[in-house]
Formats: structure tokens, C-alpha cells, sequence
């Protein structure tokens, strides 16, 4: 067996059919099997799953383990030279796997190999991971458009996302596989680099492309902040910030310059949308959709109904993104706050946001 497709699902069984089925579509000209690892799934995954056994090898656990686990439970399943861990989020193209394959066959240097990842409006979602000034990882050119020339060049990355990663088997085995105590975060980066550890080399093959939606999963960034002190204390004196010499190779000083000027805003802001899913409002997220009732205030709870749909409220998380953190963040607060729909982030100044959010943040850690 040459290769193990191996991905992990936690409910969204329309993301893991579409993701199938794109798989069985376009094959491969190497022989490989598919691993599926259902972290206890609710919605008909299991039921549907089951049903594929003669294609697929399914592996049914009875909570929800997390990423890492689920990976590695697969892993040890697995029959293929090579282990290609896929989320269930993606929708792969033609010769996606073939690029690969290939690379690892003609380079024996080369442990893990990357592709170029997409969303679903043609932009760059995935093109390498780079490491900022404060050691975090980072996807350079996100949401850049897929035909600037440096998205499409192949090269070594320090690290690559595990959202579709093809790695040695043997070498995933010698260091044993992913790290259990991060959960659902930076266990892809941490893997890349205990391999590198080793003298191998990440590479990122742009000509290997794969569509992906990134995060659907229930809970995906619940445990960021754990996730991020655990990789800083394993790696902030080891890793070194690269991602300006990316930059000046590919002549785009400019928007690293942008990045770093924001990194303080971003940093921020994840931190208080982190403090608001463990608040009194996120826990009673579901009835409020029921509803259709919001806070006016922490202490005038479910007084105010809505002029507008909440759902509004849910997509502004579900559609937060790095590069969008400001616009999604202002859209949410003002929806939450003042049920007023989507507002133009240029009216409001960066002075009176904050001051907005630190008062409501006070409220909610009185209530």
C-alpha cells in the first residue's frame, strides 16, 4: 500500500461527503485505502460511514477526542508507506495526491510535502506556515489571489498545515506522531518541526491544490489560548522569525510591514472573542437563535427582541479570519450590543472600538 488518506470528523457530514466523493472522483494512480476517524459524531456521520465500509476503513470513537488523537488512532491503522492526513473540510482536484507521492519518492530528504490550499473563492488559504516576530505560526499571503507567483513557487517551509499533509510513515512513527496535549491547534506545526528536528525538509507544492473551508467543526478554536502557550513554551526559544525573509525574496516588504502593524490589533482581538464564547451569551447562544433575543446589557438579560435575524451573529464567527478580524469583530459587537446589522468598519475609530469593547467586557466579567 503506497499511501493512507487519514481524516478526522467531528459532525458536518455535508463537508465529509463532498469531501469523499472528490476523493473516489479523481483518485489516484498509486494504490492507497482511506482512514475515517469519527470523533462521536451526532448529526448521521456514523450511520453514513458505516455504510462505506467496503471503501473506507472507519474507526468509531465513543467522545470526542480532538485532532491530535483521532490522527494518530488513525496512523496506527494505517497500511500505507506514507500517511496523508486531510481534513474533512476540504475538496480535493485532480492529481492533488499524485504531486505528493511523487515528491517523497524522488527526494528522500524530503519528510513532509504541503499543498497549495484554497477557499472556496479562489483565494490562498494555505501557501506555507511562517513564524512572526513574537515566534508565532502563521499562513503567509492568506487570502492573497491564487496566481501571484510567489503562492506558486515550490519551496522548504519550516512547518505546513496537517489540513492536508503527506508525511512518512516510519518518520511520523519515530517521533511519535502528534502531540496529545494540544488540542485541535498547532499540533501540525509542532509535528513539522520536531521533524525538522531530525535533518528532514517540509516542502510546499503549489501545483497540488486543494479546496478548503477551514474550521467548520464544532468547538475547533475553543482551546486556542492553551494550544498557543503550550507551543510557545516548547518552541519560542528554538524557532527563529522567518517570515520577513520570505517577504524580501518575493518583494512584498510592504505587506509584511502591514502585518506587523497589526499583529498587536489581531492578538487582541482573539484573545476577547476567546473571553466571549466562555461568557454568559455565548453558553446561551442557542436559545438566544430560538428566540431570536439578545443582551441589551448583562443585566437586562433576553428584554430586547431583535429587528434582525441573530444568525447574523453566528456567521460573523464563522466567517473570522485573520485578515478580516477587524470588520468580522466590529459587525459582531455592534449586532450584539445594539442589534444593529453590518456596519462599515471605516466609521468607527480603532479608540472609540476598543473603548466599547473593554466596557462590555467588564459587564460581562461582573455578571
Amino acid at each position: 500500500m503506497k499511501t493512507s488518506i487519514i481524516i478526522p470528523v467531528y459532525n458536518r457530514l455535508d463537508f465529509t461527503q463532498k469531501c469523499l466523493e472528490s476523493i473516489f472522483q479523481f483518485g489516484s494512480k498509486y494504490d492507497f485505502e482511506i482512514i475515517v476517524v469519527d470523533n462521536a459524531s451526532t448529526d448521521g456521520t456514523k450511520e453514513f460511514l458505516e455504510n462505506l465500509k467496503e471503501k473506507i476503513v472507519f474507526i468509531n470513537n465513543k467522545e470526542n477526542l480532538g485532532f491530535a488523537k483521532a490522527c494518530n488512532l488513525g496512523a496506527k491503522k494505517a497500511q500505507g508507506e506514507y500517511l496523508l492526513f486531510l481534513n474533512n473540510d476540504t475538496i480535493v482536484t485532480k492529481n492533488w495526491m499524485d504531486i505528493l507521492i511523487s515528491e517523497l519518492d524522488e527526494n528522500p530528504e524530503i519528510a513532509i510535502a504541503g499543498s497549495k490550499l484554497l477557499y472556496p473563492d479562489e483565494t490562498i488559504q494555505h501557501a506555507g506556515v511562517v513564524f512572526a516576530e513574537d515566534k508565532t505560526p502563521y499562513h503567509i499571503y492568506s487570502r492573497e489571489i491564487k496566481e501571484k507567483h510567489y503562492v506558486n513557487k515550490k519551496r522548504k517551509f519550516k512547518a505546513i498545515t496537517a489540513a492536508c499533509m503527506l508525511v512518512r510513515k516510519d518518520i511520523f512513527n519515530e517521533i511519535g506522531g502528534f502531540d496529545e496535549n494540544f488540542r485541535n491547534g498547532y499540533e501540525d506545526i509542532d509535528l513539522c518541526l520536531r521533524i525538522k528536528e531530525l535533518g528532514k525538509d517540509v516542502i510546499y507544492c503549489p501545483e497540488s491544490m486543494v479546496y478548503h473551508y477551514e474550521s467548520i467543526s464544532e468547538g475547533r478554536n475553543e482551546s486556542y489560548d492553551e494550544n498557543r502557550k503550550l507551543f510557545l513554551k516548547k518552541w519560542s526559544d528554538k524557532v527563529q522569525q522567518d517570515d520577513y525573509m520570505y517577504m524580501e525574496e518575493d518583494g512584498t516588504q510592504n505587506q509584511y510591514l502591514r502585518l506587523k502593524n497589526q499583529a498587536h490589533e489581531i492578538d487582541r482581538l482573539r484573545n476577547e472573542l476567546a473571553f466571549i464564547k466562555e461568557s454568559k451569551f455565548w453558553k446561551l447562544r442557542d436559545s438566544y437563535l430560538k428566540t431570536k433575543l439578545m443582551i441589551t446589557s448583562p443585566k437586562k438579560l433576553l428584554k430586547k427582541k431583535l429587528s434582525k435575524p441573530l444568525y447574523l451573529v453566528d456567521s460573523s464567527f464563522r466567517s473570522f479570519k485573520d485578515e478580516g478580524i477587524k470588520t468580522a469583530s466590529i459587525r459582531l459587537w455592534n449586532f450584539i450590543l445594539y442589534g444593529k446589522g453590518t456596519l462599515d468598519p471605516e466609521s468607527i475609530t480603532k479608540k472609540e472600538h476598543y473603548e466599547k469593547l473593554s466596557k462590555v467586557l467588564k459587564n460581562f466579567k461582573k455578571n
